[in-house]
């Protein structure tokens, strides 16, 4: 009753909360979404959401509800309704599609720079490593990231407190970048939904998370190879070429980025043991 809207079918997504709904004017997207995919309040998300379709990223409109409202809170659900995506979801990891992608995503970060709600900012990488060590919770991982980091420092000629002290762009990440959240057209033009996970970091850390879960949820679920994900990054590079000093973070991005999912996985193998 908020949008105005009676709907003549619903349908389950392939996704929690999310339900298609058919009305007479087209079909929209109805979500209600409880929050509880990371530290972000529902209600940004869906504000986040409608300033990057405001500024032509490849992201769904949302529809205010009557009173202008993006979102109406029901019990402990923020509700949103949303625009449908053209295109199929991704599988392909052919390089003009990661290209694409890599454009594409550059694009939404972009955007992001100007979301009023989390101000971006250019704030040293240390912040970002510290944080996945606070909640990396096995003593040998945490380890084993300052040894990659050290070997990442050798492979770029760099040492291990200056790339701590380079300066990355910070901003409202949409976060779980994979296949299965981007959608291409025939045309080749990419779209992203499911902004549930949406968090504060280095924009490094999406273009870093890629070739790790691209291809999760996929039957050929594996890393991106290293010529795939530089076609990503190639296409990411030029729509938002990188600073120098971000560059020089990359090595601790990564690192900080592998071993906060190794922590995870060997949490949740410890737990099913």
């Amino acid at each position: 009753s908020h949008w105005g809207c009676q709907a003549l079918n619903v349908r389950p997504a392939n996704s929690r909360c999310v339900y298609y709904v058919d009305l007479a004017e087209g079909c929209r997207v109805f979500r209600s979404n409880p929050g509880w995919d990371g530290p972000t309040p529902p209600s940004r998300i869906v504000g986040y959401s409608a300033h990057l379709s405001r500024c032509q990223a490849p992201v769904p409109h949302i529809f205010p509800a009557r009173d202008g409202a993006l979102s109406k809170q029901h019990r402990d659900f923020t509700l949103s309704v949303e625009g449908l995506l053209p295109g199929q979801h991704l599988s392909s990891t052919q390089p003009e599609v990661l290209h694409a992608v890599g454009q594409g995503l550059a694009c939404l970060h972009r955007a992001a720079t100007s979301f009023a709600e989390c101000p971006s900012q250019w704030q040293p990488v240390r912040g970002y490593v510290d944080g996945m060590f606070s909640r990396s919770l096995a003593r040998p991982l945490a380890e084993g990231e300052r040894a990659a980091v050290t070997l990442l420092c050798q492979h770029v000629q760099a040492d291990y407190s200056s790339i701590l002290d380079q300066y990355v762009l910070w901003i409202l990440c949409r976060g779980d970048v994979h296949a299965g959240n981007t959608l291409v057209t025939a045309e080749g033009e990419v779209g992203f939904t499911d902004f549930n996970s949406a968090e504060y970091a280095p924009a490094l850390w999406e273009v870093v998370m890629t070739r790790f879960q691209w291809l999760v949820g996929q039957s050929q679920g594996r890393l991106l190879e290293v010529s795939e994900a530089a076609d990503l990054v190639r296409g990411y590079h030029r729509e938002r070429p990188l600073e120098e000093s971000e560059v020089l973070a990359f090595p601790a991005v990564w690192s900080a980025y592998y071993t906060d999912r190794l922590t995870f996985l060997h949490n949740k193998w410890e737990a099913q043991s």
